[in-house]
Order: C-alpha cells, then structure tokens, then sequence
C-alpha cells in the first residue's frame, strides 16, 4: 500500500497568541517528498514566502523582536509580503497535483496546522478537499516533535532533553547553523532531516526485530 506524500511546512509568525489574540503567519515554506522511495526523496518546494500583516492580527513583542532581530520589522512585511489570500489560493494548487497529502513538521500537530487552516479558511481558501475528491491536506498530522518524544526520550540510550527543533537536531546528529534558525525554509529542511533520519533509525530497528 502507497503511503501519502508528505508535505512538510513552517510558520513563521506575529507570535503564540497565548491570551486569545489572532496572531498571523508572516512567512511560510514547504518541502514535498515521498515516503514511498528511500530516504524520502524531495518532490517539490512551495515558497518561502512573506506574507502582509492584516490590520487586526495582534502582533507580540517578543515575536517581533525576534524578526526585527532578522530585518524584518512589521513594514518590511507589509511592503515585501505577498497577499495572504494569493499564499493560501498559491498552496492550494501546488498541492493539488500530488493527491491527499499528509501534513508534516515540527510541532505541527500542536500548533501549525491548525493556524494555517485557519487563517486560509479565513481568507477564503480550502485546503482540504470536499468529501470523495482525491486532494489537499490529509487529517492526518506527521509531527517529528511527537513522534521524536515517542522515540527518542523513551528509546534512546539518552533521553532527550527538550523537544524543541534544535534539541532534537542534535540529538539525530543533523548540523545546525543557528543564525538560519527561525527562517521557514530552513526549518523545513532540518524538520525534514530529522524525519529522515528517525525513520531510518525506525526501519533499521525493525530489521534488526525480525531478524
């Protein structure tokens, strides 16, 4: 049985909207590749793309701080960044082409995906298909901060200490360059070595079971 391609993506966004405010992506990226094919080879890219701060999304200061610290302070985006709206409707056809895809990244099951349904149906951009259509976002949610807590802190010779992406980079042995962190494509790539490598790890310990 075919498994679904894997659409790994990041957010970036005004912040974690802890008190119930609607913060907003500002940039996003993805990385596509099959499951079916070993080492998970990369089938497509979607972004990276800034997007327009709306006029009432709530934008946190640390959040900010953050990207100013990057050169990005909120006029950037709004004169660089693309309409929302263009975003959404843009990844909804990338999508379309590969079938039902599994949604993937870095706490994504917690966080992400449910902001970037939101704010897509917001602007009026369905990324899940209607019933019986073979397209868009699974429900399905491949989270590697899940599933690294599952199997590395339980597992591992050494438990992990955080499942933040650095952590959990360090602990599979995928080299960081820390002054790229908290931009969204590269995120994506190390959210998408570290997919590689647990299920490496996962198939290897599967072998060695059966054997």
């Amino acid at each position: 049985m075919l498994r679904k391609p894997l659409f790994f993506f990041d957010l970036e966004t005004t912040g974690l909207g802890k008190m119930g405010e609607r913060v907003v992506p500002v940039q996003i990226a993805g990385i596509l590749v099959d499951p079916n094919k070993p080492g998970w080879p990369e089938l497509a890219r979607f972004g990276p793309y800034f997007l327009k701060i709306p006029a009432n999304a709530h934008c946190e200061p640390y959040a900010m701080g953050l990207h100013e610290k990057l050169g990005r302070s909120r006029d950037f985006f709004n004169v660089q960044g693309h309409n929302p709206k263009d975003v959404y409707e843009a990844l909804r056809q990338f999508l379309k082409p590969y079938g039902r895809c599994v949604p993937g990244g870095h706490n994504a099951a917690g966080y992400d995906i449910g902001l970037l349904k939101r704010e897509a149906g917001l602007n009026d951009v369905q990324l899940e298909a209607p019933k019986g259509e073979d397209w868009g976002l699974d429900y399905h949610v491949y989270d590697t901060a899940v599933l690294g807590y599952a199997m590395l802190h339980y597992a591992a010779s050494t438990p992990l200490q955080s499942v933040s992406l650095k952590p959990l980079c360090e602990h599979l042995g995928v080299y960081v360059e820390e002054a790229k962190q908290h931009d969204a494509m590269y995120d994506v790539e190390l959210t998408v070595n570290c997919a590689r490598e647990m299920h490496k790890r996962l198939s290897n310990a599967l072998r060695r079971v059966e054997v």
